[in-house]
């Protein structure tokens, strides 16, 4: 079992999740847009349709509150549904960009229509772009078309001067599946399918998804010695973030039910079925060689790849793993009931290093006690209960670190009070009007929307040393919006927002240098990088930095090779990597009883370490 390199796909993924760290979060938020939306929030609540939209808008920028996507287009849908025309239009916008959803143009148009047919000139524009008919005046057509680039298959979508290349088959399914065990797996069956099944089936049969995941964890440890492109092999790792995904595979590490027999039934199921047949597009089209010959040689599967060996070496690895005792033993400690209060206390401890201190750190500690005090022990499934516990947890650390401490806020910008008059500030060059500005530009409101215009003021802001406007603007370089795409330039701006101190924009660095991003591949300065992330103390950030430190020790990449260390690393980052706790499983059944005491004796030092870092960091130290 291998553990997945770091991969572009997060570069892209951070941008969503910037927003729920203190540094950057708080530079940019006012006391006057936290109250304001506070007062959004409580007529939303009471169902106005108005400020249903208006707190849509402020999860959507991160205006008041930590950046939530999700949470934005959950408000513009009640109010959508109330009829207002801002928030169908939104939400329509939401839709054709996937932005808090999965992209749908067919929804995009229906919304879009809807608010068109209020008198939203915008909207009717959008929804023309999309059906491909002559646009609104100031909307420029969007052009889609599927064609074969460099041997990839790919659809191109050009609006304006924007330019937007993506591969097909990425992550994707290939027949779907409705069975509900291992016998009814098909060789046509991907793991996509696998998780996608197992995803429906957990909420009435934890133990058959569980092993559905199971199976699709072996299926992608068989593509990824098939496919040649190394940056394809972390698609499994990213399916795995997905939290319904990454759910189901974590109850079986808890579960009273789940042990060896149920591993050995999975083994017994994937030597009778014999090597997959599908073709591993969904990994293939997830990697860079997607774009490029290179990573494709010979149709993208690795030269001299022979299928029976390659599925007999991955099931003699797993059979090797169900057969190391020190691992059930673990096991069976963990799933010991009477240990759920050692549990329950080890996630609180490690939350509790998390937060920030101040008022809002005071009141997640409550937060957290609470979820602690209020455990059901006699629930029916403990393990269902204990995964409820973590998510909570976790969600209390977001909330209360995106809550800005009075002490760095910066001063509220004198009142803006229409389009035209943050215009007038934007050119007169106050960074947080042109950044909000951008904000504007990009989702179209008050304004036409304008990718380009947006990427523009956005740029102005950055080079005035907004740390939010520096990383946004790397990430349009990265993706190519508003913008042509431009990974040297993506990580100029990366490297300005991490050289003050953004977690987020350290992160990618590092991985722009891991993987060669716009810059020559230098693994220890990937490692400088994951190493100056890892003590900003953000649970996500942090863990994806923490995971990244384990597989270069693990692998020799820029550190000399100590699979000890690695060890500690991943066992730091599992809390929240599911990567990390397969790195784990492979490192725990390959050290002798004097390197596992070691590194567990590693662990705790290392927590120190960075607890000591993170503490004078904050400290300003």
């Amino acid at each position: 079992m291998k553990p997945r390199t770091p991969g572009l796909w997060l570069i892209a993924a951070i941008i969503g999740l910037l927003s729920q760290m203190p540094t950057s979060a708080i530079a940019g938020m006012t006391p006057a847009e936290v109250r304001e939306f506070a007062g959004y929030k409580a007529k939303a609540e009471n169902g106005d349709a108005v400020a249903q939209t208006t707190l849509g808008l402020c999860y959507n920028w991160g205006i008041g509150v930590a950046q939530d996507d999700v949470e934005a287009v959950k408000w513009y849908r009640k109010a959508a549904d109330q009829g207002n025309a801002k928030a169908q239009s939104n939400l329509g916008g939401c839709y054709a960009s996937g932005i808090g959803v999965a992209k749908d143009e067919a929804e995009a148009v229906k919304w879009l229509r809807k608010a068109a047919a209020q008198g939203d000139k915008a909207a009717a524009g959008r929804a023309d772009a999309l059906n491909r008919t002559t646009p609104s005046k100031g909307s420029p057509p969007t052009e889609k078309s599927a064609t074969t680039l460099d041997g990839a298959r790919v659809v191109i979508t050009k609006k304006g001067n924007v330019t937007n290349v993506e591969t097909v088959g990425n992550l994707s399914p290939n027949k779907a599946f409705t069975g509900s065990t291992l016998a009814a797996i098909k060789p046509e069956n991907n793991p996509v399918d696998l998780l996608n099944r197992a995803v429906e089936l957990f909420p009435q049969n934890q133990r058959a998804a569980y092993q559905l995941g199971l199976a699709a964890r072996l299926q992608s440890q068989f593509d990824q010695k098939r496919v040649a492109d190394r940056t394809a092999h972390q698609a499994f790792g990213v399916l795995t973030m997905q939290p319904a995904n990454e759910r189901v595979l974590s109850w079986g590490g808890g579960s009273q039910t789940i042990g060896a027999e149920d591993h050995r039934a999975v083994l017994e199921w994937a030597r009778k079925s014999g090597p997959p047949t599908y073709h591993p597009a969904w990994m293939m089209q997830h990697g860079m060689g997607a774009f490029g010959a290179t990573g494709r040689a010979g149709g993208g599967i690795s030269a001299g790849f022979v299928a029976a060996t390659a599925w007999s070496e991955v099931l003699n690895d797993y059979a090797k793993f169900i057969d190391t005792p020190s691992f059930w033993v673990t096991r069976q400690e963990r799933n010991n009931p009477a240990n759920f209060p050692t549990l329950l206390k080890a996630m609180e401890s490690r939350c509790l290093s998390e937060l920030d201190s101040g008022r809002a750190g005071d009141v997640g500690r409550q937060k957290l006690r609470a979820v602690v005090v209020g455990f059901d022990f006699k629930a029916a499934d403990p393990t269902l209960a204990l995964l409820d516990a973590r998510d909570a947890m976790r969600a209390i650390v977001a909330t209360a670190n995106s809550t800005p401490p009075a002490s760095e806020v910066k001063a509220p910008p004198a009142e803006v009070k229409s389009t035209e008059e943050l215009k007038a500030k934007a050119a007169q060059g106050d960074p947080l009007a042109q950044r909000a500005l951008a904000m504007a530009y990009r989702g179209g409101n008050g304004v036409v929307q304008d990718y380009a215009e947006s990427a523009k003021w956005l740029r102005k802001s950055a080079e005035q040393g907004d740390i939010l406007s520096q990383y946004g603007t790397g990430n349009n370089y990265e993706r190519g919006t508003g913008v042509t795409k431009d990974l040297v330039e993506s990580l100029r701006w990366y490297r300005m927002a991490a050289d003050q101190g953004n977690a987020g924009a350290q992160f990618n660095v590092g991985n722009c240098y891991y993987n060669g991003w716009g810059v020559t591949r230098n693994y220890a300065e990937g490692v400088k990088w994951y190493r100056k992330s890892a003590v900003e103390g953000n649970v996500i950030v942090s863990g994806r930095s923490l995971y990244c430190l384990g597989f270069c020790y693990a692998n020799g990449q820029g550190v000399t090779k100590d699979l000890v260390e690695a060890y500690a690393y991943y066992r730091l980052a599992g809390a929240t990597v599911a990567e990390a706790r397969e790195g784990l499983l492979d490192l725990g059944s390959n050290l002798t009883a004097d390197q596992l005491a070691a590194a567990k004796k590693r662990t705790l030092e290392l927590q120190k370490e960075i607890d000591a870092k993170s503490a004078a960091k904050k400290a300003g130290k």
